[in-house]
């Protein structure tokens, strides 16, 4: 199984991590770029019209990177956006921390 690093993005920016057809699961690593640590993180996969795909609960130690495993057939070829949040609580919003660009 391959693994891929996921850089953060920018406002504006348009780079991506670009995943190679032939792998069958693959797994995405987020390295925290935020400086308030959760126990556990919403994570999302968003495409390009910002419709939600896939949808996990991630729970990490501080400072860890995130990993996602995601099986190839999940998602279409295409452009997605990676949204990472952390969970709501004590009737607060979810509140997006980052953002990760994504080419199958």
């Amino acid at each position: 199984m391959a693994s891929y690093v996921l850089p953060s993005l920018s406002r504006g920016e348009k780079r991506a991590l670009e995943v190679p057809k032939n792998d069958m699961f693959y797994s995405l690593y987020i390295e925290p770029t935020w400086t308030e640590y959760y126990p556990e993180y919403l994570c999302s996969v968003q495409d390009e019209k910002g419709s939600t795909l896939a949808s996990l609960r991630v729970a990490v130690p501080a400072s860890t990177p995130l990993q996602i495993l995601m099986p190839r057939k999940k998602l279409p070829p295409g452009h997605y956006i990676v949204v990472v949040r952390h969970p709501a609580a004590n009737g607060q919003p979810e509140s997006e921390i980052a953002r990760y660009s994504l080419n199958l």
